[in-house]
């Protein structure tokens, strides 16, 4: 699935598949006679799954399917969508944002999942899943970031599936009305009814929109502030429904079923009941992709528990990891689903090591040492992985994880309990006072502890090599403590030094480049070398923790050297002349023009008087000025480049 990502439509890649396909199957049929060596199978079976992950991966896009909306009609005409409602997606500051199934493109059968930006009004209500929409429209890429190293939403969606959007205002809406109902849409609506039966309850604001998101995955009408308290404590994960909810759920339901082993044929009818639980709980929140990947996952580890199989724990959670992605190929390059199974992997592997550490004998300070293994194990599981797409490291997890964790099986019964007294129309009063007690509480304790922010580590860096280091470090070094085998040290060697290696070519590796960045209604300007970072800014007001000031520093991790900004400077062999409102410039043939403020010049005369090399506009000009430019340009020949549409004009040299 690498393999294919990352050479997916080359014809190579499509015969060395086929080869190895071929081999396999010569392979296979050679060893039903002649046993071959061990290594030989090895081989085998590695290219047996290279095939067919490198073949479902490539079926996944959309340049190998005919249908796909991508490949029919023509990009810039306005046609009539037909798609149907998917999923429903945290709404932005102008637009309410859904995923839909794209059904037909007039009267042309088409396929394919595409992103739905409806213009936000006051008036109107929210679609639902399935329901079905006529749109008269046309269709656009989804925009790559404008500025270096931010989050590229682009990206995100291509892992879910997305590779177009639609921006539409509710009068291009044609018509609408539910469509067939698919196991999605009522799970969606039985969570909706859920939510709206809350209301009913005595929960208050806070207390439900976190019981929504504890129980139902709902996270999108939590209060902001609150949020951000969450996230600082290192507590988020609490709030999305994932691997550690229906984890806990499978130790509960494994603990209160186990009488049933007693019974003839018991381990079968407790497997399948955990199974109706789990999935059970799935429905209950909306079948999400997050809560599907989970419960698959721990369906998976819930029949080797039920036969108390424990040695192939780790072949149950690679073949729910494989038959994840043979679904959904795609996944694999989500965030979410990476955390995950690194969790799980390395809470399996170094926990029960861990727990040798120490033994307890009191069963209370047990159950405290387990836990606290189980979290300190998921959290080295995670920890690279975490700095390198978050940049930010919660040291308060540890406190957090102790103090909310024991806890938080009783606290997901609880609110599981009300939820379906609430949805059953029964409404228990001191049931309902006493889960508004403990998650008020819980947020309450969350507060405190985000209150001590000085141990949250924040702008941290790690690069993609530091850490693929960092984890061979760690499975090293694991491997080490397990084994006391003496090749390891060797290996441990081996990566401080590349590691220490690696730091200082990057460090001392000569480079050269300038950003003009993207930023409405502003100007900004970096220079970068192999020593510190030169920023320069008309408006002082702005902070270097301010996007995309922020991303960028913090991925080149240099000291920065703020100076006075300058109008006229040299970059290399090149002069840069900045040409604000005031529209005066000095006499300097041969340089590269930046217009910013909306200068009011002649263009045609400066061309003629100046001869520019290129002329740069920024955000901090009015789009339709930037436009008679680009035109201006295009007819006299001088190369223009507008952030508003390429985003950041960036000169880099590296140099050998």
């Amino acid at each position: 699935m690498v393999w294919g990502n990352y050479f997916p439509d080359t014809f190579s890649g499509v015969v060395v598949a086929s080869v190895f396909l071929v081999l396999l199957i010569i392979t296979w049929l050679w060893n039903q006679r002649h046993p071959l060596p061990n290594w030989i199978s090895s081989v085998g079976t590695f290219l047996a799954f290279f095939c067919i992950g490198y073949g479902n991966f490539q079926q996944k896009l959309p340049q190998f399917q005919i249908n796909h909306f991508s490949n029919q009609g023509q990009k810039e005409r306005f046609h009539v969508y037909q798609v149907q409602i998917r999923d429903v997606l945290k709404p932005s500051t102008y637009h309410n944002k859904y995923l839909a199934e794209v059904q037909s493109i007039g009267p042309v059968s088409s396929q394919g999942v595409i992103l739905l930006n409806l213009e936000k009004d006051s008036l109107e209500a929210s679609f639902r899943i399935d329901e079905t929409l006529w749109i008269y429209t046309k269709v656009s890429e989804i925009k790559s970031p404008l500025n270096p190293y931010q989050f590229d939403y682009k990206k995100y969606m291509a892992s879910l599936g997305v590779f177009g959007e639609l921006t539409f205002q509710k009068k291009q809406i044609l018509s609408s009305h539910l469509g067939r109902r698919s196991l999605r849409g009522y799970a969606g609506k039985f969570r909706n009814y859920l939510v709206h039966q809350l209301k009913n309850t005595l929960l208050e604001n806070r207390e439900r929109e976190i019981l929504q998101a504890l129980i139902l995955g709902e996270k999108r009408v939590i209060d902001k502030d609150l949020y951000k308290q969450y996230a600082a404590a290192g507590a988020v994960h609490i709030l999305a429904v994932s691997g550690l909810h229906v984890g806990i759920l499978l130790f509960i339901f494994h603990a209160l079923l186990r009488p049933l082993q007693r019974l003839p044929k018991g381990k079968f009818i407790k497997a399948f009941l955990i199974l109706v639980l789990l999935w059970g709980f799935a429905f209950m929140a909306g079948l999400s992709p997050s809560v599907v990947r989970a419960v698959t996952m721990f369906s998976f580890l819930s029949i080797s528990l039920a036969f108390q199989r424990k040695q192939s724990t780790y072949n149950t959670l690679l073949m729910s990891y494989f038959v994840l992605l043979l679904f959904q190929p795609l996944w694999l390059f989500q965030v979410g689903f990476q955390l995950s199974y690194l969790a799980v992997f390395f809470i399996i592997w170094i926990q029960p090591m861990m727990t040798q550490l120490y033994r307890p004998r009191n069963k209370l300070l047990r159950y405290f040492w387990n836990l606290t293994t189980v979290s300190l194990a998921a959290q080295i599981g995670v920890a690279p992985l975490s700095i390198y797409y978050f940049h930010q490291f919660p040291g308060l997890f540890f406190l957090t994880n102790l103090l909310i964790l024991p806890f938080l099986g009783v606290l997901l019964s609880y609110g599981i309990l009300v939820l379906c007294l609430a949805g059953l129309g029964e409404n228990i009063f001191w049931l309902e006072k006493g889960l508004q007690l403990a998650l008020q509480n819980m947020n309450d304790l969350i507060i405190w502890i985000a209150s001590h922010n000085r141990f949250v580590f924040e702008s941290l860096s790690l690069s993609f090599e530091k850490m693929i280091l960092s984890y061979a470090f760690t499975i090293t070094l694991v491997l080490f403590w397990k084994t006391r085998n003496r090749q390891w040290t060797f290996s441990l060697l081996s990566i401080i030094i590349l590691s220490f290696a690696h730091t200082l070519w990057t460090k001392w590796s000569p480079e050269e480049s300038l950003i003009v960045f993207h930023k409405t209604r502003n100007t900004l300007i970096a220079t970068v070398t192999s020593e510190e970072i030169i920023l320069l800014k008309k408006d002082s007001l702005i902070s270097v923790q301010q996007e995309p000031l922020r991303s960028f520093f913090i991925q080149k991790d240099k000291p920065v050297r703020q100076l006075k900004f300058s109008s006229v400077w040299k970059h290399e062999k090149h002069t840069y002349i900045v040409l604000d409102s005031l529209g005066v410039y000095p006499s300097v043939k041969g340089a590269v023009l930046l217009f910013t403020d909306s200068p009011k010049v002649n263009l045609e005369r400066m061309i003629d008087s100046l001869k520019p090399l290129a002329i740069i506009a920024d955000g901090s000009n009015y789009k339709s000025y930037v436009e008679r430019w680009k035109y201006t340009c295009q007819k006299r020949q001088i190369p223009f480049h507008s952030t508003y549409n390429e985003g950041a004009y960036i000169v880099f040299r590296k140099y050998p």
